[in-house]
């Protein structure tokens, strides 16, 4: 193996890539050694593949993901199989051979990557996020300019010579994570967690993103909390309401859309996907769909899309005016989804009448969510100061902290009986409005509403880039280079390794001398202050 040829004749500065900085540098403790392989011949073993969890939400039957993973003994074959797109990546873990394609059934034209990855390039916000839950954010050498955490807009900005995902070199990374599928790019990896339909089933992308570094262990943990908290959560809520007989507040989910290209100006006023399921787990109801079209039939420009949403145009006409006072009329919760550029906590219950064209003059005795504290709520709890929200960062990935925000506002009282005083971070209310200030920690705050702004200047560290920690192979009991029995499992050294606990193939071999003293110079250079 390349990598150990480096060590072993101590060629250190270059193994590292001290001399050509722009292409991705391979740490030797990521990958298997050849010896330990022959005796072991596995180097996925079971603990470290991830788990299927089968989810039955009220808006769908199907399983979590629309991805498949396949464990060979050295490699992963990953699968995308949607209606409209099918993607096939071939992962093998460094320090093995390449499979042969044809060998192994698949087509000449699959992506194939040596992982665990090495540096990444990120232009998908969704995948940051479950990055950063999986511990190899340090493995992201260029990411969206349009990223919320701090460390990651530092990383893009002009400080850190602009590490955007828009101009990320081809030979500087290995792996490029974005939405659409690119059959030009031979190292794009797609990742759709946005299309599927219930907040679980795209929270378990986090295990497809994993195998991507070899930290599946680490995600079936990660996506068992937050699928425990959610259902445990969405379970008080229903009890509450039932031992209570409380009624379910009627919830609408709005949308605003400017202008743009041969798109008119419109409101939406959405009903479909992961939007029924949160409404519902948080204790309310959306507005009567089927109802709201017999009474909106005669409302020339009122139309219903592809997905089922009401859709108004016109908006400057009294139609769509009235049309929009009769959906809203019995509503006692909107929940405003729109964009809004620059700062977010400038946004006020004024700017909301006058983007939706309401009078502002009579809103208040029109409408009662108007008239109800916390009716008027908001998705960029937390932003950038461009305006992009957390909401699409983080939100994917942890749909337990939305329920938690949704029901502080939907309800409360079930939060109030467990004492839970948890603020509410991604969802925030626009009533009331109250100045803003800066809090001691840098963070531009809307008192009362909970507009958090986050700049570069919130980056901790205030450095381009983190000490990229390795990432030892599932099969060994820890860094130094030993095997583990499948019925022992220790943790790894933290100082060492980032796997979590470590199962593997039976038997047990002790290293090496040379190994030993490979692992040993290698955890050396570690931990040297070795920063990209």
């Amino acid at each position: 193996m390349a990598a150990h040829n480096c060590l072993l004749l101590l060629a250190v500065a270059a193994c590292l890539g001290f001399a050509h900085a722009a292409a991705p540098v391979r740490n030797p403790v990521d990958c298997v050694s050849s010896n330990l392989l022959s005796i072991t011949g596995d180097v996925y073993p079971s603990t470290h593949q991830i788990t299927r969890q089968s989810i039955q939400e009220r808006t769908t039957v199907t399983v979590a993901q629309e991805f498949e993973i396949a464990y060979g003994n050295t490699y992963k074959i990953v699968t995308i199989a949607k209606s409209d797109t099918n993607e096939t990546y071939l992962l093998y873990q460094c320090g093995t051979t390449k499979p042969v394609l044809s060998q192994i059934g698949l087509p000449e034209d699959t992506k194939v990557f040596s992982v665990p990855l090495q540096a990444v390039s990120v232009a998908d916000t969704t995948a940051m996020y479950f990055m950063d839950m999986l511990g190899v954010k340090d493995r992201v050498s260029y990411v969206t300019p349009y990223v919320v955490d701090p460390c990651m807009q530092l990383l893009s900005s002009s400080v850190c010579g602009g590490r955007s995902s828009d101009n990320a070199p081809a030979d500087a990374v290995d792996g490029k994570f974005g939405f659409y599928k690119d059959a030009n790019a031979s190292n794009s990896i797609m990742i759709s967690a946005t299309v599927e339909l219930g907040p679980l089933h795209a929270a378990e992308y986090i295990k497809y993103v994993a195998a991507f570094f070899n930290r599946e262990a680490v995600a079936n943990r990660a996506f068992t909390a937050v699928y425990n908290a959610y259902t445990d959560l969405s379970a008080s809520v229903l009890s509450y309401k039932t031992n209570n007989n409380v009624a379910s507040p009627v919830v609408a989910w709005l949308y605003y859309q400017a202008k743009y290209s041969s798109s008119p100006e419109q409101i939406q006023v959405k009903f479909h996907s992961f939007r029924v399921q949160y409404t519902e787990d948080a204790g309310g109801v959306l507005p009567n769909l089927a109802q709201l079209k017999n009474v909106l039939a005669n409302y020339t420009d009122v139309k219903v899309n592809t997905v089922g949403d009401l859709v108004l145009y016109n908006l400057n006409s009294t139609n769509t005016a009235a049309a929009l006072r009769t959906i809203l009329a019995d509503v006692d919760i909107v929940i405003d989804e729109s964009y809004v550029p620059g700062n977010v906590s400038q946004y006020t219950v004024a700017s909301f009448l006058a983007r939706y064209r309401l009078n502002e003059s009579t809103a208040a005795t029109d409408f009662k969510f108007l008239r109800t504290q916390n009716g008027l709520l908001r998705l960029d709890g937390t932003a950038n100061a461009m305006g992009t929200t957390a909401w699409f960062e983080e939100a994917v990935a942890r749909p337990d902290v939305v329920l938690h925000d949704l029901v502080t506002f939907i309800m409360p009282v079930v939060l109030q009986a467990a004492n839970d005083k948890t603020a509410p971070r991604l969802v925030r209310s626009l009533i009331p409005v109250a100045p803003s200030t800066t809090s001691a920690d840098g963070l531009l705050t809307l008192s009362g509403s909970g507009a958090t702004v986050l700049t570069s200047a919130n980056c901790p560290l205030q450095r381009c880039g983190s000490t990229i920690q390795p990432i030892c192979p599932a099969v060994y009991l820890d860094c130094s280079g030993k095997l583990v029995t499948a019925t022992v499992e220790r943790p790894c050294p933290p100082t060492n390794c980032l796997n979590g606990t470590s199962g593997g193939a039976a038997g047990r071999a002790q290293a090496t001398p040379l190994l030993l003293f490979v692992m040993l110079l290698v955890a050396a250079m570690a931990a040297t202050a070795w920063r990209w």
